[in-house]
This record gives C-alpha cells, sequence and structure tokens, in this order.
C-alpha cells in the first residue's frame, strides 16, 4: 500500500507535475502518459475514499438507530408478554413467560426481532381478548411497528456492510494500480536520466514524507516487465569517485569502473522486489543486481546525508 497519508498523495501528484510540465519529457512521451495515468487515479481515489467516510456515516447512524430501536423492542416484548400472561386464569399466570431485558439483551438483533414477531403474531391472535380486557389499540400496536422498523434497519446494515466492502475493495485495487504506475514512472525516469537530466533531479528533489528520522539508507526496488521480482541479489560496493560526481546518481564510466571497489552489503528482495540498506555512510557506491537467468544491472549511486536514495532496476531475463 503506497497512499498511507494526504501527504504521500501530494508528493506523488507534484512529482507527476513536475513530469508532465518538463519539456524533457519529449525525449520519453512513457513518462508524460504514465504521469497523467497516476494523476487520474489519484482522483478516483480520492473520490472512492471520499464515498467510503459517507457510507461509514451512514453506517454509524443506522447502528444507533438500531440500538434505540432494539430497546423499544425488547420493552414491547415484555409489555406484550404482561398482557398476554394477564388475560389467562389466575391459576395459568406464569411470571418466567415475561421475559426480562437483561436477557432479552444477550440475543442478536435478528434473534430479538424473531422473537418480537412471534410475540406481535401472539397479541393479534388474542387482540378481541385483549381489547375486552381493558387494553385499547394503542397499546397492542407498538410492539408491530418497532418490529417493521427494526427489520428495515437490520436489512439496510447489510446493504451498507456490502456497499462499504465494495468501496474498500475498488480503493486497494485502485491503491496498487497507482503503486505499479508510480513504480513504473520511477523506472522511466531513471532510466532516462541522460535524456532528461533536469527532471530526474526535479523529480527526486520532491522528497517523499516520512514520520520518522530518515536514517543514511538505500531504497531498492527491482522489477522484471513491470513486476516485482524477489530473490534478486543486491550487492552494495563501496567505491570512490571524483568529488565532481557526488552530487547525483553517477552513470557507469570508466572512472568509476577503475575506482577500487569493495563489498559491504549483500541483500535479498523480499516478495515486493524491495531490499532497504539501513545507516548507510554518506558517500558514492557501486549498486549491483542480478539474478540467475537474468542481465545483470550495475549503477553508481551517492547517499546523502540524512537521506534515503531511491533506486528503481528493471531486470531483463536473458
Amino acid at each position: 500500500m503506497i497512499l498511507r497519508s494526504i501527504s504521500t498523495e501530494n508528493t506523488i501528484n507534484a512529482r507527476c507535475a513536475t513530469v508532465a510540465n518538463s519539456k524533457e519529457t519529449a525525449a520519453n512521451d512513457k513518462a508524460k502518459a504514465v504521469a497523467e495515468k497516476i494523476k487520474a487515479g489519484l482522483l478516483s481515489y480520492n473520490t472512492i475514499r471520499l464515498s467510503i467516510e459517507n457510507t461509514k456515516i451512514l453506517v454509524k447512524e443506522n447502528s444507533q438507530l438500531q440500538k434505540i430501536t432494539l430497546t423499544e423492542v425488547a420493552d414491547g416484548i415484555i409489555n406484550g408478554n404482561r398482557m398476554l400472561e394477564s388475560i389467562k386464569p389466575v391459576e395459568s399466570y406464569a411470571k418466567e413467560n415475561i421475559k426480562n431485558k437483561t436477557d432479552l439483551y444477550k440475543l442478536t438483533p435478528v434473534e430479538l426481532l424473531k422473537m418480537g414477531l412471534a410475540t406481535s403474531t401472539s397479541i393479534q391472535d388474542k387482540k378481541e381478548e385483549l381489547l375486552a380486557y381493558g387494553y385499547n389499540e394503542s397499546q397492542l400496536s407498538p410492539l408491530s411497528s418497532k418490529c417493521t422498523t427494526l427489520s428495515s434497519l437490520l436489512q439496510k446494515e447489510i446493504t451498507l456492510q456490502t456497499q462499504l466492502a465494495q468501496q474498500r475493495s475498488e480503493k486497494e485495487q485502485l491503491d496498487k494500480e497507482i503503486e505499479a504506475n508510480y513504480y513504473q514512472l520511477n523506472n522511466i525516469i531513471s532510466i532516462n536520466k541522460l535524456l532528461m537530466p533536469k527532471l530526474y533531479r526535479d523529480f527526486y528533489a520532491i522528497k517523499m514524507p516520512t514520520s520518522k528520522r530518515v536514517d543514511d539508507s538505500i531504497a531498492v526496488r527491482v522489477t522484471s516487465g513491470g513486476n516485482a521480482l524477489a530473490n534478486a541479489q543486491v550487492t552494495i560496493l563501496e567505491v570512490e569517485v571524483p568529488a565532481a560526481a557526488k552530487s547525483h546518481v553517477a552513470s557507469n564510466s570508466s572512472k568509476a569502473a577503475a575506482a577500487i571497489e569493495k563489498t559491504i552489503i549483500e541483500k535479498m528482495t523480499n516478495p515486493k522486489g524491495e531490499a532497504n540498506i539501513k545507516r548507510v555512510k554518506p558517500g558514492a557506491y557501486r549498486l549491483q543486481v542480478g539474478k540467475h537467468g537474468f542481465i545483470m544491472q550495475e549503477i553508481t549511486v551517492y547517499v546523502n546525508p540524512n537521506e534515503t536514495t531511491e533506486v528503481f532496476i528493471e531486470l531483463e531475463s536473458i
């Protein structure tokens, strides 16, 4: 899940706007097309998120009405039991036939509704006797109407919960699509750095938000054919490069290749194709990514103090 906060959405939107407004994207129309797709996805995401919040409000309101109606149905059952017992011969009185609220509140809403309907039916069956005994219509009818209301509220709850589940599923699917497109955009920007150097700088100058202290680290994501590639080996080699190359991620060069290199970290990507290397001393490093059956990729990265350097690698199968 990539859209964890509003600030993250705003950052992704800002990066997409940078791509859309860049004159360099003419060198690679794919970047602009993917950025526009992400922006459209974010609009849909916000729409469905608002729909979810509105549905939650309706669920809460329905739940509050249910609590009130359940109490009224419970009271109606107790009063109905009393009325039905009162018309029996005195020797047939049975207090145990009169339910108490404690027992009724242990029932599920559906069970309480069934009992309410059964009691209401008994009242209607004995209506003439009850009226003759001294009860009036207003005392006989409330339970039936409250059961009808409760039945409607329970049905509405099912409808709202189904709707909420569908909305959440749609939101999750949109998040996955945006995440896939966003990583694809990162790949395009990274791979085409030489054709779009200014866009590359502007794109990564917009930092992703974080609620925690950011260690000097390298975040690697490996894909193949646009899909996450698990169990790819990420190797970080310490390398000395000219000072002029230390401000940006550098491409392969003869100077970098001739520099002294020493392996300091080896890590495998997780099922999401990610490998996070934390607490890396600021400086230049050689990064190699490979897996059996794929062509190894190698680039030079530079880690800035208190920042996470994002690296997106696309491996091609042999």
